[in-house]
């Protein structure tokens, strides 16, 4: 009996022992976590110096360095900027749009309804609206001592992203992807964004990812079941490249479930970099979502559902085509329209896009259209990401209907 109590007792203090110890291992892994939080958020820190806003999404958007010119200095460059003609990417292929000296938006013969919706809402730009322009607002008065906001030199940086990204643009390349369709790659898309944000990676990141993808498969073709390898490795490579904490090569393992071993990952990777003639330097849509929000003065709200709508953007295989300005001045426009802000589309941002109203109605469309039918898809990691409250919840927002209507009314 004494040596059965002696037993138990035993039993017992082992027992005792080993929550002990993964207690202790439990508060190890908390705090190593903990460290490593802190580890990102001390590097991150430093990137937000030098323009990576969005990692701390307390931080408004619009802080990120643009240039500093008010109102009044832009009107008078404009009467002696002499304006080359601008190449704009669309599904039809390439347009020719000369910009005039003062923007102004372009008239189409064959959509005289929206022509006429158009002229209304920006005939007076300067009068009544609910984004008051103060004439002498500079953009980057809080970045104007700064040494790291480079704002001399933003003007520069943006024209050459205007000029690099109609450089090397993906082709359509479902006419050779035998096994793919674009379902697929819709589905791709779909996990990709909600590993994005499980992660908590940056946007640029997410950008970059599809960049990749989209090039890759424009020059190799893939094989139905190597499509998710594709997406994987891209990510792997974009994280590395834009990341302060990149994702692991276990990471890239739990996100493929297991399907695709460490040497088949890091095989891919290789050979996307050399498909790709290790050129990953790129203007993406992000860069352009910085400098598009700031000009629109932008609030949270304003930047949830910008970021929404540029998000769903990077779904349809139909809109890769589209120059990532253009994708990304669309979804500015997009969000003005659904948080129905009044003109739709400002002088100051006409200025600062490059685009006039009527060049963004067609991509302005197909993302209005994506809003409207979120809710009811099966691919569903957009909609559920921004339909919660960290977001504002702005995928709950009513679609903007009416750039829809003024569509069919067009046509009919």
């Amino acid at each position: 009996m004494a040596q059965e109590c002696l037993q138990e007792k035993a039993s017992l203090l082992q027992t005792q022992q080993q929550h002990q110890k993964t207690g202790s291992t439990a508060k190890l892994i908390r705090k190593l976590k903990a460290a490593a939080k802190k580890k990102s958020e001390i590097t991150r820190r430093a990137f937000l110096k030098l323009g990576n806003q969005l990692v701390d999404r307390s931080i408004p958007l619009q802080m990120l360095p643009s240039k500093i010119l008010p109102k009044t200095q832009l009107s008078k460059l404009r009467k002696n900027l002499v304006v080359p003609a601008d190449d704009i990417v669309t599904n039809k292929g390439y347009e020719k749009v000369v910009r005039q000296k003062d923007p102004v938006a372009v008239k189409s013969s064959t959509d005289s309804t929206v022509d006429e919706e158009i002229s209304h809402t920006t005939s007076d730009v300067s009068g009544l609206s609910n984004d008051t322009e103060d004439p002498d607002h500079v953009i980057d008065a809080l970045d104007g001592d700064s040494e790291l906001a480079i704002v001399e030199y933003v003007d520069d940086i943006y024209n050459f992203y205007k000029l690099g990204e109609k450089c090397g643009r993906p082709r359509k390349y479902m006419d050779f992807q035998f096994e793919i369709k674009e379902e697929m790659r819709s589905t791709l898309a779909d996990r990709l964004i909600d590993e994005f944000h499980c992660y908590e990676l940056i946007p640029e990141t997410l950008y970059l990812t599809f960049y990749i993808v989209d090039q890759y498969l424009s020059r190799e073709e893939v094989m139905e079941t190597d499509l998710m390898l594709v997406g994987v490795g891209a990510m792997l490579i974009a994280s590395k490249y834009e990341d302060p904490l990149p994702l692991g090569i276990e990471d890239c393992i739990d996100i493929t479930h297991g399907a695709f071993s460490k040497e088949q990952i890091l095989s891919k990777e290789k050979a996307i970099l050399e498909t790709l003639e290790w050129n990953i330097t790129v203007p993406t849509q992000y860069v352009f979502l910085a400098y598009f929000l700031k000009a629109a003065m932008s609030d949270k709200e304003m930047e949830d559902m910008v970021l929404f709508f540029s998000e769903l953007g990077l779904m349809p295989y139909s809109l890769i085509t589209y120059l990532p300005s253009l994708v990304a001045a669309s979804a500015v426009y997009a969000a003005r329209c659904t948080l129905k802000k009044t003109p739709r589309w400002t002088e100051m941002l006409v200025e600062y896009t490059g685009y006039s109203e009527q060049q963004l109605l067609e991509c302005a469309r197909e993302l209005v259209s994506l809003h409207s039918s979120a809710a009811e898809g099966k691919l569903m990691a957009v909609y559920e990401t921004y339909s919660d409250a960290e977001f504002g919840a702005v995928a709950l927002y009513p679609p903007a209907t009416e750039l829809l209507q003024s569509k069919k009314s067009a046509s009919s």
